[in-house]
């Protein structure tokens, strides 16, 4: 076999991180419609009905999707004894699936029916699940970014932690400068007993008045059954 002519060389890819020290191109967000992050308090082997809620400027109708799915527990259209009365069984016959998602909800209300786990006859320390929705406007054909739907449990708790021993996969999301995970301090500081903190290492200041226009959250970690939380 014949020899390569050319020698071997090797390829580089270089990528530009654009260093925004100044803010001066911040993180963009839709604004306009919105999805509404929503909270429910969801009893034990309760059929619950939430009402998605969004948001746009000139009071345009609004289409409502359900782009996931609960990590525990079910997910349904209303049924049409209960759009008709009010009257139960509140869920339609199909669960909705995987397979059709972005899902179109048809309620006129845009409501949905969360199901939680029926072999669950406790309540739960947490959160049941979550799910993202996203709402659009059809003349335009704009889409907001997804929304939150959170099913808490029956005393209307989001998620609960000890914070013995570590952050139990708490994180922190949406920093423009994505700071490393929350650090564990297993001491007392005043009223605080064993806690989570995060800090940023560059702050993007709005220099009109000082804020910081690029703020982050703590997120509680998905269910996890050893520390019974979600």
């Amino acid at each position: 076999m014949a020899s390569s002519l050319f020698p071997p060389f090797l390829l580089l890819s270089i990528t530009l991180v654009r260093s925004d020290l100044d803010n001066i191109y911040p993180p963009s967000y839709k604004t306009n419609p919105i999805a509404r992050h929503l909270a429910v308090t969801v009893l034990p082997q309760t059929p619950t009905v939430l009402t998605l809620s969004g948001h746009e400027d000139t009071n345009t109708a609004l289409e409502y999707y359900i782009e996931t799915l609960p990590e525990r527990g079910s997910l349904y259209e209303t049924s049409q004894s209960y759009r008709s009365f009010a009257a139960s069984p509140y869920t339609a016959p199909a669960v909705l699936q995987e397979y059709m998602l972005p899902f179109k909800v048809t309620d006129a209300y845009a409501r949905v029916v969360y199901v939680p786990p029926l072999d669950v006859a406790d309540d739960v320390e947490g959160s049941w699940a979550h799910i993202h929705y996203t709402v659009k406007e059809p003349v335009a054909g704009i889409t907001s970014d997804p929304g939150t739907v959170t099913f808490a449990n029956g005393r209307g708790f989001v998620s609960s932690s000890s914070f013995t021993d570590s952050c139990q996969g708490w994180t922190i999301e949406d920093n423009g400068n994505k700071v490393t995970a929350p650090e564990h301090q297993p001491f007392t500081l005043g009223g605080l007993d064993r806690y989570c903190l995060g800090y940023d290492d560059i702050m993007y200041t709005d220099f009109s008045d000082g804020s910081d226009r690029v703020q982050w959250k703590f997120v509680s970690p998905q269910y996890n059954p050893f520390y019974n939380l979600t």
